[in-house]
């Protein structure tokens, strides 16, 4: 699956561009099975290739970590807790996931929305929280771009360097 994931990935990179990579993190935001692991550094060899700029390649993969952040978010919020557990298998959270996510913004609050989104596996989840306990969405939009900024920088980085 990963040789597969990876040309696709780079197929999309390829032709659709900044758009592509924007969608492709939503989708990876929203389907935690599909690593920004392989996509991000790509972009970074697009990078290397003078087919993107640095700048803008952050800025494509940080809007579209947002706005895929934003779904989870707002199914969150919106359908709370019975939504996520009833659905939940979809996108391959468990209630264990769910009980984990609460305990961590329990914990760190806001920081998590920041910190979460540097580490693999959590960075999905920690939209979970954040839409169950009514964040305010600017201040979630706010956090993820930076939390989401600094991860992308860096694994674009990779690709380039």
């Amino acid at each position: 699956m990963a040789f597969s994931l990876t040309e696709t990935s780079r197929n999309v990179v390829d032709t659709a561009g900044y758009p592509g990579l924007a969608g492709l993190i939503l989708v990876e935001n929203v389907l935690p099975p599909i690593p920004s692991e392989i996509i991000l550094p790509l972009a970074g060899v697009a990078v290397g290739r003078g087919q993107f700029t640095f700048t803008l390649a952050v800025l494509a993969a940080t809007l579209g970590s947002v706005l895929g952040a934003l779904i989870i978010y707002g199914l969150a919020r919106v359908g709370g807790r019975p939504l996520l557990l009833r659905y939940g298998r979809l996108l391959r959270l468990s209630e264990r996931d769910l009980d984990r996510a609460d305990g961590w913004f329990d914990r760190h609050g806001a920081g998590i929305v920041v910190g979460g989104r540097l580490i693999p596996g959590v960075r999905s989840l920690v939209s979970v929280p954040a839409g169950l306990s009514e964040m305010p969405v600017l201040r979630f939009v706010a956090l993820t771009a930076l939390g989401s900024a600094v991860w992308n920088s860096a694994l674009i980085g990779a690709g380039w360097g």
